[in-house]
């Protein structure tokens, strides 16, 4: 039931497949079940990247493949730390953007005043939340003193 584009897709990566050394296919295994453990937003981010990679033109993604193989183990691993990095403002971008303008300068204050843990609370009882009882908690949480949120961010993570 494929065409013939899709039967010679299938063909060239079964090909591929059969070219690899046991070590590769074990590597790839490992790397796609990696992939499947990433939350669905992070997949689509991924998905997303990929499609763009590949809409380049040939000559393009021959530069940044031969721009990549060539950096030291060093700048490879600076450059995905900096690709997480764009990934995380991104997504704060996003947040913020969700808040009302004058909750926004409060709230960043208040989530650099958080200790680790208590971050990591605070994002764990958002997720949770639709975004009715967040419009609701934040409108309490903010006004709060340091103490007060701390309890409050302790009742929520139980």
């Amino acid at each position: 039931t494929l065409s013939d584009d899709q039967r010679e897709k299938l063909q060239q990566r079964f090909a591929k497949w059969n070219s690899m050394t046991a070590e590769q296919r074990a590597r790839l295994r490992e790397r796609y079940e990696q992939f499947r453990q990433l939350p669905a937003e992070q997949q689509q981010r991924i998905r997303r990247a990929f499609k763009r990679f590949h809409g380049l033109a040939p000559e393009q993604r021959e530069k940044l493949q031969h721009k990549f193989a060539q950096m030291t183990p060093a700048q490879r691993h600076a450059f995905m730390d900096g690709a997480k990095m764009q990934q995380r403002a991104a997504k704060a971008r996003e947040f913020f953007q969700s808040i009302p303008p004058d909750q926004r300068k409060p709230l960043r204050k208040m989530l650099h005043s958080f200790s680790v843990e208590q971050r990591h609370a605070f994002r764990s009882a958002w997720s949770k939340m639709s975004s009715d009882q967040r419009t609701e908690w934040l409108q309490r949480l903010l006004p709060m003193t340091p103490e007060q949120r701390a309890a409050e961010l302790d009742r929520n993570a139980n």
